[in-house]
């Protein structure tokens, strides 16, 4: 089961959204992992202060 979505834009590449990676809805940590089986190369995280 993946436990993000592609947002849709007219651009190059792919843009997804998910919970943050070892974050409160990612405690375990199982989401980068599942990152790396899709073939996600690249990871940015937007937070606050």
């Amino acid at each position: 089961m993946t436990r993000f979505q592609e947002i849709k834009m007219a651009t190059d590449g792919r843009l997804f959204r998910s919970a943050m990676p070892f974050g409160t809805y990612d405690k375990s940590g199982d989401l980068f992992s599942e990152y790396l089986m899709q073939g996600i190369a690249t990871v940015v995280l937007l937070a606050g202060d």
